[in-house]
């Protein structure tokens, strides 16, 4: 069970259970836009020089690599309106940021960086220069940086949704942790009152699916530890390409497939709870209030 006590900010304890592990998720790979077909980088001798926010210093990265992984910069400097003399100017982005790009561009691994607003920080910027594959590493990174800290992200939501399209796999992640990891004690305070963070400064757009979620897994067993939407199938988590191939995921046996039967059950009970939810409950605290009640089932 997830608990709250002597948390850094930000932040709320995982679950200190755990769960046999699963057979590995094997499906077809995915083509490295960055690679040529021998699995070399796409570098050649053109390069591009990019100047981020007031930094005075450009970076200077390998032309074909960068347009390659970056739709936004493949408009830039490949397009009808190609920027001269191979120069782009990023005006109000973060160079510490970018910085974090360049270093998963060339290596295929997101960076950690700085506490979780740098994944969100960098999940902005990936999606402001339309990097589906950086977008998905750093999700990819964000599960591995969960599971190594044991503390899953609290503070993130105001901004996330001030910055990123509800469509953004980053979201469902963070509403994924609300649903399937927290409790009355991610919530309140030991006095009563709300806690800090997505409990007070949170959308409604994102209580609603967060009340959504939790109405949807009313009844069911508690996912633990190892058997969570974001443990078992991280492709939920990634953007994808129309006819790009999705890993499927594990359930772990029989006993996922039976919890994924009662879902479809309770989704067609609760049907009439989830239109309330919907149309009737403009509060955020009426929201909030449900989601501790059907937390309690943890």
């Amino acid at each position: 069970m997830a608990t709250s006590s002597h948390s850094p900010v930000g932040s709320q304890a995982a679950p200190s259970v755990t769960s046999p592990t699963l057979p590995p998720v094997t499906s077809p790979k995915v083509k490295d836009p960055r690679k040529n077909e021998d699995g070399t980088l796409k570098l050649g001798l053109k390069m591009a020089t990019i100047y981020v926010g007031d930094q005075v210093e450009p970076f200077i990265v390998h032309h074909a690599l960068i347009t390659a992984s970056s739709d936004y910069f493949a408009k830039a400097l490949n397009g009808e309106f190609k920027e001269k003399d191979g120069i782009v100017r990023l005006e109000g982005q973060d160079p510490a940021t970018f910085t974090l790009y360049v270093q998963c561009l060339y290596s295929g691994s997101a960076v950690t960086g700085v506490g979780y607003p740098s994944f969100l920080d960098q999940c902005i910027l990936g999606n402001y220069i339309q990097d589906r594959g950086y977008k998905n590493a750093l999700n990819d990174k964000l599960i591995d940086h969960v599971a190594k800290m044991n503390r899953l992200p609290t503070h993130l939501a105001q901004r996330a949704w001030e910055s990123l399209p509800e469509s953004s796999p980053f979201l469902t992640l963070l509403v994924d942790f609300w649903v399937h990891a927290g409790n009355a004690s991610w919530y309140q305070e030991t006095d009563g009152s709300w806690k800090s963070g997505d409990v007070t400064d949170g959308p409604i757009k994102m209580w609603r699916r967060v009340a959504l979620g939790l109405v949807n897994t009313a009844g069911t067993p508690a996912l633990t530890s190892g058997n969570r939407p974001w443990e078992l199938n991280r492709c939920k988590y990634h953007e994808h390409e129309e006819g790009e191939p999705k890993k499927s995921g594990h359930r772990g046996g029989g006993r996922g497939l039976i919890l994924a039967i009662w879902e479809v059950d309770y989704r067609q009970d609760f049907q009439e709870s989830r239109r309330f939810l919907e149309i009737f409950l403009p509060s955020i605290d009426v929201f909030l209030t449900v989601a501790i009640l059907l937390s309690c089932r943890h």
